[in-house]
């Protein structure tokens, strides 16, 4: 069984779930990590993307890296097990109904359960909570809204209360819940 990570930027995707992946036995993987070994194959242009970045155009930027992302789990996902997947949050910026359905089919065919990670259960406590990190954008606001209006998981994990150690104690146990049903 696999364990999927998905949530807004800053959430805490990266630092708990490397620190769960090996306090449960699960290879990490990281989409963001691997942009550049998978995305070129599927006909990403790293120049493309430096002028989103240079443009300051964050939404521009994750609406290019979203085909490439999902290309890339198609891929990765059925060739690994046992791995805990950070897949970041590109992959719900603006998604179409065929492409939550597609990820949903995807994460079912390959047993991988997914995770959203979010700071709190309440939208407006989510936005002040990150915008207090700094690192609320526009990006944030839409995976947070694309979010609510699909419903792509039913496990869902908050980090609101808690410290790094507690958060990281918390998804070990979520984790290890999920994979003994």
């Amino acid at each position: 069984m696999n364990i999927a990570l998905i949530g807004p930027h800053g959430v805490g995707k990266t630092i708990l779930g490397k620190a769960a992946a090996k306090l449960t036995n699960l290879n990490y993987f990281s989409i963001d990590e691997a942009r550049s070994q998978y995305f070129i194959k599927y006909g990403y242009d790293p120049r493309q993307a430096e002028q989103y970045i240079r443009q300051n155009d964050t939404v521009a930027l994750f609406r290019y890296w979203k085909p490439y992302a999902i290309a890339t789990m198609k891929e990765i996902l059925p060739a690994k097990d046992s791995t805990l997947f950070d897949l970041g949050s590109g992959i719900l910026i603006d998604p179409t109904d065929d492409e939550v359905a597609d990820i949903q089919d995807l994460t079912a065919a390959t047993n991988t359960r997914m995770i959203l990670m979010l700071p709190s259960t309440d939208l407006a406590t989510n936005k002040q909570i990150l915008l207090k990190q700094g690192i609320y954008t526009e990006i944030t606001e839409k995976f947070l809204t694309h979010y609510l209006s699909h419903h792509i998981t039913k496990y869902i994990f908050y980090t609101e209360g808690h410290t790094k150690a507690e958060n990281i104690d918390r998804l070990v146990t979520m984790i290890r819940d999920i994979q003994a049903v």
